[in-house]
């Protein structure tokens, strides 16, 4: 049960960390 909460929380971090970068370029582009 630990591994897929461990997953499950790699997962959203990595999923906020790749984001991030693509929205604040938008932002400065818009």
């Amino acid at each position: 049960m630990q591994d897929i909460l461990l997953v499950s929380s790699f997962g959203l971090w990595a999923t906020i960390l790749g984001l991030s970068p693509v929205l604040a370029f938008r932002l400065l582009v818009s």
